[in-house]
C-alpha cells in the first residue's frame, strides 16, 4: 500500500462525513473504506443539551484521537 499524506482538509472531510451518518451500519461502512486506505477513524454518541455538553464532546473527541 502507498505511504499517502493526508493534508488538514482531508482529516476535516473525512470528519464531517463520519459525523453525517445516519446509522451505526453506514458508521461502519465508512470506517472500514477509510481503514482500507490506513486512515483510523473512530465515532462517539452524545446526546442532551449541545451547549452543556460541549466539554463531553472535546473530551470524547480527545479521547478517541489517541
Amino acid at each position: 500500500m502507498e505511504d499517502v499524506k493526508y493534508g488538514s482538509k482531508d482529516v476535516c472531510r473525512i470528519a464531517i462525513r463520519m459525523s453525517l451518518t445516519q446509522s451505526r451500519s453506514q458508521e461502519d461502512k465508512l470506517k472500514a473504506h477509510y481503514s482500507e486506505r490506513n486512515i483510523k477513524c473512530a465515532a462517539v454518541d452524545y446526546g442532551g443539551e449541545f451547549l452543556a455538553s460541549v466539554m463531553k464532546i472535546v473530551e470524547r473527541a480527545v479521547v478517541a484521537a489517541k
